[in-house]
């Protein structure tokens, strides 16, 4: 299946449902998508439907925002649970979740899979499996899968397959496994670069790619405390590239002073540089 341009693509998807009402996007994954470690993990909560009945916030309520302050109509729904790949939302959670939706943007565990990393041959499977389902609902529906971050604590503290290999491989390596997902299930729409959207924050300098060693001066920390989930920086990165791949409206425009940067105490130097960030690894895609 041949991708279309991520903004091109997301551009076709604003003009269809949105005619009809508000569209109808789902989140599935985990921690990732939840905001562990951070402020954003119960963020606005009651602007979502948790359909575990949490009180989460996380990504889904920062897209949200934004949404609201485009001027753009969403319904944001998730489904998230601590550590689990997609196989535990398919045999755990599947009655909740399969529902018509319009968007299902979802990802599974951040190695791939936890008892073998690097290997996708589970997320091929069961992104597959919900694909189908969700095509089954609504056949117009897009499914987007997120590919998610290097984690310094295997990379700097590990001894897998990451330990000392560079900051930005363990990023690539996942999204390799997205990419293999998505070539083998052909109703998925595409990626969401988040990892690759860190490395690219890691390389121009906006943010340090080593937490072990301090922070640089007037940069940011895209981990939190563990050094595994992220901060509210990099929650605010991950909710940005879902923005503007979804909605493909042009992040930068939210503003400097966009409201939940303000909220969660990024400055608006660091909320127009992260900004910037998702505009450049999507128009690079």
């Amino acid at each position: 299946m041949k991708k279309l341009p991520s903004f091109v693509l997301a551009l076709t998807l604003v003009a269809t449902p949105a005619l009809a009402g508000d569209i109808k996007i789902l989140f599935i994954g985990n921690s990732f998508t939840y905001g562990a470690a951070s402020g954003t993990l119960h963020y606005n909560s009651a602007t979502v439907s948790d359909l575990n009945r949490e009180n989460i916030g996380g990504v889904p309520a920062l897209f949200e925002s934004f949404t609201e302050q485009a001027g753009l109509k969403y319904k944001v729904s998730l489904e998230t649970h601590p550590g689990a790949n997609l196989d535990w939302h398919y045999n755990n959670r599947f009655r909740q979740i399969n529902r018509s939706w319009d968007v299902v943007v979802m990802h599974g565990y951040s190695t791939l899979d936890a008892a073998s990393p690097n290997d996708p041959t589970k997320l091929i499977d069961y992104a597959g499996r919900l694909s189908q389902a969700f095509v089954r609902r609504n056949r117009n529906v897009k499914i987007y899968l997120t590919a998610t971050w290097s984690r310094a604590d295997l990379v700097y503290r590990g001894t897998g397959i990451w330990a000392g290999t560079p900051i930005t491989k363990m990023a690539q390596d996942v999204r390799e496994g997205y990419s293999r997902a998505a070539q083998a299930n052909p109703q998925i729409t595409e990626i969401i670069p988040v990892g690759e959207a860190w490395n690219m924050a890691f390389t121009s300098g906006i943010a340090d790619a080593n937490p072990y060693d301090g922070i640089d001066f007037d940069k940011i920390d895209l981990w939190g405390w563990d050094h595994y989930h992220a901060s509210n920086y990099g929650y605010y990165l991950h909710a940005l590239v879902v923005f503007a791949q979804v909605t493909g409206k042009d992040p930068r425009t939210l503003g400097a002073r966009e409201k939940s940067a303000n909220d969660l105490g990024i400055s608006p130097n660091q909320a127009s540089a992260l900004q910037g960030i998702a505009y450049d690894i999507l128009r690079g895609e």
